[in-house]
């Protein structure tokens, strides 16, 4: 915990530092090894073997295959079930979806 509040408070001082135009190229270095790259999902395998390279067709076959493991999973563990337990699971699985099409886009 330590480290990483070290490392974060040379991060401030760096950046500081480039706001006010001194150690310039220290500065753009440490500011390109820090910029997020956001990186994308590579072509899948879907279940009859064919390759899935849309990210639509990605999000859809990443979905039902963590739905299915969530399945197997309520096989073994039985939940009260109610009317808000099954609200609470159809919105979970829509925000897992919209995440899954957020990371791929």
């Amino acid at each position: 915990d330590e480290v990483r509040k070290a490392k974060a408070q040379n991060e401030l001082r760096l950046v500081t530092k480039v706001k006010n135009n001194q150690k310039k190229k220290v500065s753009s270095n440490m500011l390109k090894t820090r910029k997020k790259v956001k990186e994308t999902i590579g072509p899948l395998l879907g279940e009859s073997g064919k390759k899935v390279t849309s990210n639509m067709e990605k999000a859809e076959l990443l979905h039902s295959f963590f739905a299915s493991v969530f399945k197997q999973r309520e096989k073994t563990v039985q939940p009260i079930k109610n009317s808000t337990t099954k609200n609470r699971l159809g919105t979970q699985v829509k925000k897992v979806k919209k995440m899954i099409l957020i990371f791929l886009i």
